[in-house]
């Protein structure tokens, strides 16, 4: 079998795994890409890094062509290490059509959902001819302003990515409807848990057919905010509200809250213990 067909038939069970949203501190993609292998080896993450320059930001990054979704040295470490999944994330299309401004015409928009669809594609191509299954995460901060308006860019574009073979998810650090996003059908629901897992909880029929359909929600337990670490709540806590969730841990993926790149590199490494400590918290409970 060759590495591509047996990436793709990887199931994602995470088991309370450890993944980063994306980006990371610093200016050095080798350094960071040895990072994300090191803090998150089960499911590592291609690292985007928004402090080295404005083409790293998460909207240039998407419609920029010439910018690698999953570059070199993360392409090498993957195809050495052979994780069972590598992690990508790319600005979802409702954002980044948001970024045109108000008065984009619908065709500019519907050619921006095609850009990232495609580039998206390409990329988990590139990882599945690598021996690991993709796994593609949108990341859609803007969803809360789309409280009911169409979502259907994005529903197209996670069933573009889906239909290449990769695990298609969308993230969004706000609080949103989660009912409708949890029926576009995503491979993985991921959110800011301080923020939103009591309302993702309460959309309770919508969250049941995600796990039936073997769906994984991924929690972002750990605060991302500069100075907010001290009043994130215990590891013990954390195993205590997800174990009385109902989610399987089958079907659980642990994440910061956030991309941890705006913190300062101490910040970034108490970010990722207090992520390991919920984990084996989470473990040992169930």
């Amino acid at each position: 079998m060759s590495p591509r067909a047996a990436a793709a038939r990887a199931p994602l069970e995470p088991r309370a795994a450890v993944t980063g949203i994306g980006s990371l501190p610093g200016r050095s993609l080798g350094d960071a890409v040895r990072r994300a292998f090191r803090v998150a080896p089960e499911i590592p993450f291609c690292p985007e890094l928004p402090a080295r320059s404005k083409r790293d930001g998460m909207i240039a990054r998407a419609l920029d062509e010439t910018a690698p979704l999953a570059p070199r040295p993360f392409l090498d470490a993957v195809e050495r290490r052979r994780p069972r999944f590598a992690k990508i994330q790319i600005a979802g299309p409702l954002t980044a059509a948001a970024a045109l401004g108000a008065n984009a015409p619908p065709a500019s928009r519907r050619r921006v959902a095609k850009r990232i669809a495609d580039r998206a594609i390409a990329a988990a191509v590139e990882i599945a001819s690598r021996g690991s299954r993709p796994i593609v995460v949108l990341d859609e901060p803007a969803l809360p302003s789309f409280r009911g308006r169409s979502l259907g860019r994005l529903g197209a574009v996670l069933s573009r990515i889906r239909e290449s073979g990769a695990c298609a998810g969308v993230h969004c650090c706000a609080d949103a409807d989660w009912e409708r996003i949890l029926a576009l059908e995503p491979d993985v629901l991921s959110f800011d848990a301080l923020l939103s897992l009591d309302a993702v909880l309460s959309a309770r029929s919508a969250l049941r057919r995600h796990l039936e359909r073997g769906g994984v929600v991924a929690p972002g337990v750990v605060s991302t905010t500069p100075g907010a670490l001290r009043n994130d709540p215990a590891p013990a806590d954390w195993a205590r509200r997800l174990g009385r969730s109902g989610i399987p841990r089958a079907r659980l993926l642990l994440t910061p809250a956030c991309g941890t790149g705006t913190l300062s590199r101490e910040e970034d490494a108490d970010v990722w213990r207090r992520l390991r400590r919920i984990q084996a918290a989470v473990r040992d409970s169930r």
